[in-house]
């Protein structure tokens, strides 16, 4: 059984409906609370990277760090400027969470060259300390 098959599965016994199943993604919405979950499923040398520090849940599926999802997200933003609003808001909540913190976010904002995006982050979080 692939992981992401065995991810799919635990998550529909969860009872989230599966929008989008792809080689290496997947798509989840539970079908009470409306929780959106998007799998990205990794193997080889980034997936020793992202996982390095990952813990396992309780169903034993490894979940990337919070600073790992916040470098993908912008990478993505850098990739496909239609994600910007949606992935903004979850690293928002993030930085919110406690999560990561803004000086991590400003690294990964550099180093995509997407620092233009600063005042749109943090414009709802208020002014953050670097």
């Amino acid at each position: 059984l692939s992981e992401q098959r065995r991810v799919v599965m635990v998550l529909e016994s969860l009872g989230f409906e599966t929008l989008n199943l792809a080689r290496g993604f997947s798509t989840h919405l539970h079908l009470l609370t409306k929780l959106r979950v998007d799998g990205v499923y990794v193997q080889g040398e980034t997936a020793t990277s992202l996982f390095s520090h990952a813990q396992a849940d309780e169903h034993g599926i490894y979940s990337v760090s919070a600073e790992h999802l916040m470098a993908m997200k912008l990478f993505a933003i850098k990739n496909d400027s239609s994600r910007t609003l949606r992935d903004l808001a979850d690293i928002q909540a993030l930085v919110r969470l406690g999560k990561i913190q803004p000086s991590q976010v400003f690294y990964y904002l550099n180093r995509y060259q997407l620092k233009h995006l600063e005042p749109l982050l943090f414009q709802e979080l208020g002014d953050a300390p670097r």
